[in-house]
């Protein structure tokens, strides 16, 4: 991405260099922690409980129970002789880039598929990619004259971590520009694939836009070609 770090890559490094001081069952006590609902609050937990559930001493336990506190992955709150752990927010982050890793192996292969709704957008797909300096970078990295519009597609919920995995995959970047006296973002585009017979580009600029919501650009109005409405559910394929 041209020597800018995205926030993912950002994350991924942090989540890199504190896993080399962890171990499988360091890793193991966030996961019961997670599952028990420490993500969202504090849970009330015994060490001998929490040791017994990952398979080792209470002393190996409470020992890893301090490494993750000072890794600042979990925090602890004492009502008497019990503890209650919660994961913190780097904590809930790093199980997540654990999943996202799972993902890439056993999803991803050629292609990263994901599936949401068709929604009506507010314009300014038809605004931004109108825009000469855009058009002309799509016709000449992807062959076609785009479509003066994008067709938005809500990701679905349990989509969406998927589109974390965009920033791993190899894209075609658009290079900013100032068109009278307004400037516009860099934009990067991944060549995709709708309900798997339309050919289209995945545009997502590198600032802003929308976090659940993905713009696809093609050189055909892609609602009309494909007599799609608002609400129908389809599906989206990134060349990885």
């Amino acid at each position: 991405m041209r020597g800018v770090f995205s926030m993912a890559s950002i994350l991924l490094i942090t989540h890199r260099r504190i896993i080399r001081g962890m171990n499988y069952r360091d890793l193991q006590i966030l996961k019961e922690l997670a599952l028990l609902g420490g993500t969202d609050h504090h849970v009330p937990i015994r060490t001998r409980e929490l040791a017994k559930r990952v398979g080792v001493t209470q002393q190996s336990a409470s020992r890893m129970v301090l490494n993750l506190l000072g890794t600042g992955l979990l925090e602890r709150q004492h009502a008497g002789p019990r503890q209650s752990l919660k994961l913190t927010k780097e904590g809930v982050e790093f199980l997540f880039q654990e999943y996202i890793d799972y993902v890439r192996i056993f999803e991803v292969r050629e292609r990263l598929i994901f599936w949401g709704m068709v929604s009506s957008g507010f314009g300014e797909g038809q605004f931004f990619v109108a825009r000469k300096g855009y058009q002309e970078q799509i016709e000449q990295a992807f062959g076609f004259k785009p479509y003066p519009g994008t067709l938005n597609i809500q990701v679905a919920i349990k989509e969406r971590p998927k589109l974390r995995l965009l920033d791993g995959l190899p894209s075609i970047t658009l290079d900013g520009f100032v068109e009278t006296g307004r400037t516009y973002g860099p934009v990067r585009c991944f060549r995709a694939k709708l309900n798997d017979v339309a050919d289209c580009v995945l545009v997502r600029p590198q600032m802003g836009g929308h976090v659940d919501v993905v713009e696809l650009v093609a050189s055909e109005q892609l609602r009309e070609s494909l007599r799609l409405e608002d609400g129908m559910w389809v599906t989206v394929e990134v060349e990885a």
